[in-house]
């Protein structure tokens, strides 16, 4: 059975998911870092970049009596009592230290696991970095303030802000003035509650009606109406503990005192991409000891983009990685599980400043990794083309490693379709531009073409709607070469007005086209 599963299997079973802090769907992305306890005493930084805080880190310990720092069926799982409260205590931090400590900590093991595993020490602790905010955006779920509507546009509400509120007591939050008709757009970022105590969205509709959802699980939501309420009733105890975090964006889109009055256009609102940045985890590498980390995705999935540099405590702004370092990076792609591993500070070679060529690194960081279903990955020569929704395309197969210095062209197009668009995220681009091409055209009716990257400009994120992409790279046999591209694409609806079925129906028999929309 797939390690993942397992986990995922002992923490449905035990219910013990809310107490550590992580959820199935954790578990099920696959995304931890895995860090090795190999000494008695360690720690690891979790830092936020300047002006922003975090979210609390998910973090689950094990025990394992091989060598190795991946979960197998064997390992027993659970947590002690000081990394929780230290996990705990990282939210709303900009930085925070959680302490490893090979002999004082021991295991509390999850229900259902053996006997033996009680007291064992830790070997190993995965985390997935947590998310960073602006500081000052996160309004707590529980404030006593209930009856006053949140005055921000757009925000973060959170349950776990305030652990002592009393048991049972319902907590409220308002969005939006009695006589605005505005669109509430929630992006649940993190859910752990039980079957009695989830989160509810309550408010009136345009027509008068009141409406009412229940969120269980991770999800967004985007409706438009007056009187928006987000409830929920904590039920905290020493040994769980629930709640939730959300992305919040209000927009007025009318007066309803008017006569439903429209003051702005009505689209639903998503998360931006800039407002939640990953954290970075910092470990000290010192001589002591080997040390190491440890990525792993589900089964069925593979790893890309590791972001892991060496940066000196020293030499301040020296960063990048040493030979041995980079090679266990780039060998990391395209593989289900990877270790990397240190026994000792770097020498700084591949750095970006040449005052750093060959100083001491001494700090190894990492902001995580992505995973990527096999299925979804083609290579740009590759005879299949890309149909799916959402996917990779990549100059070769090896991607970071250099590509072949060969005479070829080769293409792939990726319908957008009506109705849709596209989402466009080029990570990487390294290519000899004295030699060989790479072009990115948006293809739209009428054949009317439109240039949207060439060369080695950089990387780009970029959303389109209708027609086609074009990807085209060419090589020369006396290329200098490069490690090539990677581009991530992922087709989305639009967000459309609803039409009445009977207008849609008359439009149909008609045998008119695209049905206009209606207000």
């Amino acid at each position: 059975m797939d390690n993942l599963v397992v986990i995922a299997s002992v923490l449905v079973f035990s219910g013990i998911t809310s107490a550590i802090n992580v959820t199935v769907s954790d578990l099920r992305s696959g995304q931890f870092l895995t860090r090795c306890v190999t000494r008695h005493a360690d720690f690891m930084n979790i830092t936020c970049p300047s002006h922003k805080v975090m979210l609390a880190p998910k973090l689950i310990a094990g025990y394992s009596d091989s060598s190795k720092c991946v979960f197998n069926g064997n390992d027993c799982l659970g947590m002690s009592k000081s990394l929780e409260r230290e996990t705990q205590a990282c939210a709303n931090q900009e930085t925070c230290s959680i302490n490893l400590r090979r002999i004082l900590e021991t295991l509390v093991p999850l229900p259902g696991q053996r006997k033996i595993c009680k007291g064992k020490p830790l070997t190993y602790v995965s985390v997935i970095p947590p998310k960073c905010v602006d500081k000052g955006t996160i309004h707590d779920m529980c404030s006593g303030n209930e009856a006053l509507p949140i005055n921000p546009d757009s925000g973060i509400i959170s349950s776990y802000n305030n652990p002592g509120r009393t048991i049972n007591t319902p907590c409220i939050r308002r969005f939006g003035s009695t006589s605005d008709v505005i669109r509430l757009s929630l992006n649940f970022l993190d859910i752990q509650i039980g079957l009695k105590n989830r989160p509810r969205v309550v408010w009136t509709s345009e027509s008068g009606e009141l409406r009412k959802k229940t969120f269980k699980k991770l999800a967004t939501f985007s409706e438009k109406g007056s009187k928006f309420e987000i409830k929920w009733r904590p039920q905290n105890t020493d040994t769980t503990r629930e709640g939730c975090v959300v992305y919040y964006n209000v927009k007025v889109i009318g007066k309803s005192t008017q006569g439903n009055l429209r003051l702005a256009s009505d689209q639903p609102s998503q998360t931006p991409t800039h407002y939640l940045v990953q954290a970075t985890l910092k470990t000290s590498m010192t001589w002591n000891d080997k040390q190491s980390i440890s990525m792993s995705c589900p089964r069925g999935k593979v790893i890309y983009a590791p972001d892991v540099t060496v940066t000196s405590s020293r030499y301040t702004g020296c960063e990048g990685l040493s030979p041995h370092l980079l090679v266990q990076r780039n060998e990391c792609y395209w593989r289900r599980n990877c270790t990397m591993e240190w026994r000792g500070p770097a020498f700084l070679t591949m750095t970006s400043s040449a005052r750093c060529f060959g100083r001491v690194a001494d700090i190894f960081k990492s902001r995580g990794f992505k995973c990527e279903k096999e299925g979804n990955i083609i290579n740009i020569c590759d005879t299949r083309v890309a149909k799916l929704p959402t996917g990779i395309v990549r100059s070769h197969g090896k991607y970071p490693w250099h590509y072949p210095r060969v005479n070829k062209r080769c293409r792939q197009r990726i319908r957008i379709g009506r109705g849709r668009q596209l989402t466009l995220q080029l990570d990487d681009v390294d290519i000899d531009d004295e030699r060989d091409t790479f072009f990115l055209r948006h293809i739209r009716k009428g054949r009317k073409t439109t240039i949207l990257f060439r060369g080695n400009d950089g990387n780009m994120s970029k959303t389109l709607s209708g027609g086609t992409v074009e990807i085209t790279f060419s090589t020369k046999r006396r290329s200098k070469a490069g490690s090539g591209f990677i581009l991530h694409y992922e087709r989305t609806s639009k967000n459309r007005k609803k039409v009445r079925s009977g207008e849609r129906n008359k439009r149909r028999s008609r045998g008119t086209g695209t049905a206009k929309t209606l207000p």
